[in-house]
C-alpha cells in the first residue's frame, strides 16, 4: 500500500517538473498544473498528499499569492497591473495580469468597488500625480437587480418601480418552477430535481464547504459509481470569489458557467435544462 502511494506521488512529481519545463516556470499553482494535463487531478492528490509537499518534493516553488499580504503590497501590485494595461483591470483582467488572486482584495475591502476607491485613496497620498486617480469611482456604484442569463424579450413600455424584495428569473416553467433559478438557492432546488436523471446519488448537502456530498455513475454497465464533493453557485465564477480550495472539491454545479480557467469540472445547469425543455416539448 505504501508503495502505491510513493509510485503515486512520483508519478505527480514527474508530471510536475514536466509541466514546469514547459511552461518554463519554477512556480507551480493549481491552474498551472490543470492546464499541464496531468495523470492525476488535484482532487486525487488532495485524498493522498498535501499538494504544497509534492511541489517542495520536485524541487519547485510554492504559490504564496494567498499569503497575507499588506495594504503597501497590494496597492503597488495594483498599480504595476494598470501600468502594465494602461488602464483600471476589472477582476478578469487583473488575475490574468498578476501572480495575486482578485480575491485577497475582495476579501479585504468586501468588492471590487470598494477595492478601487481605496486604491484611489491610497494613490493621492503615495502617488498624487499617477493618471489613474482621475479614472477611480470616488464610491460604489449602486447594482439594480438584473436576470443575467434572462434571453426573454425586454417588454416596451413602462417598467414599475420594485416595492418587494422577491425578484424572479426568466420565465421557464420546468417541472413546477416557474422561472430560472437567480441565486445559489434556486440552483440546489433546480439540481434536486434532475439529479438521479444526471446520474447522481446524493448523501449529503451540508452548510459548510463543500455544499454536497454524493456519487455519481460512470459505468451503467458495470454499475460503478464515484464519490463526488460538489459546490453550488449561481455564476462558476462565485468560487473563485468565495475563496474556496479547488483541491478539496470535484465539481461545481452552477446556471451560468462563467469562470473559462476554472481548475476543476463544471457542470452548467442553464445548458442542461435548455436540452431537457427541447426533449419535453417535442
Amino acid at each position: 500500500m505504501n508503495n502505491d502511494k510513493e509510485n503515486f506521488a512520483k508519478e505527480v512529481i514527474s508530471d510536475m517538473q514536466r509541466i514546469a519545463k514547459e511552461k518554463n516556470v519554477d512556480i507551480i499553482t493549481y491552474r498551472i498544473y490543470t492546464e499541464g494535463k496531468p495523470k492525476h487531478s488535484i482532487s486525487e492528490i488532495s485524498r493522498r498528499f498535501s499538494f504544497s509537499e509534492l511541489v517542495k518534493r520536485a524541487g519547485l516553488k510554492i504559490d504564496t499569492s494567498r499569503q497575507k499580504k499588506t495594504d503597501k503590497e497590494l496597492w503597488e501590485e495594483l498599480l504595476r497591473v494598470c501600468n502594465k494595461l494602461n488602464r483600471i483591470p476589472g477582476r478578469l483582467q487583473f488575475n490574468r495580469n498578476s501572480p495575486f488572486a482578485d480575491t485577497i482584495y475582495v476579501k479585504r475591502y468586501s468588492n471590487w468597488d470598494n477595492v478601487l476607491i481605496n486604491f484611489k485613496k491610497w494613490l493621492k497620498t503615495n502617488k498624487p500625480s499617477s493618471k489613474f486617480i482621475k479614472l477611480l469611482p470616488d464610491k460604489e456604484r449602486v447594482k439594480k437587480p438584473v436576470s443575467i442569463t434572462s434571453k426573454a424579450k425586454v417588454p416596451k413600455g413602462f417598467v414599475w418601480k420594485s416595492k418587494k424584495d422577491t425578484f424572479y428569473g426568466s420565465p421557464m416553467n420546468f417541472r413546477g418552477l416557474i422561472y430560472e433559478p437567480i441565486n445559489e438557492q434556486g440552483v440546489i432546488f433546480l439540481f434536486g430535481k434532475i439529479s438521479e436523471e444526471m446520474g447522481f446519488n446524493i448523501e449529503a448537502v451540508k452548510s459548510g464547504f463543500p455544499d454536497c456530498e454524493g456519487t455519481r455513475l460512470i459505468d451503467k454497465n458495470k454499475n460503478l459509481w464515484e464519490q463526488v464533493s460538489i459546490e453550488f453557485e449561481y455564476n462558476s465564477r462565485s468560487f473563485l470569489e468565495h475563496g474556496h480550495d479547488p483541491s478539496k472539491c470535484d465539481v461545481i454545479i452552477c446556471w451560468t458557467h462563467d469562470w473559462l480557467d476554472c481548475p476543476i469540472e463544471v457542470i452548467e445547469l442553464k445548458d442542461i435544462i435548455n436540452k431537457l425543455i427541447k426533449k419535453e416539448t417535442k
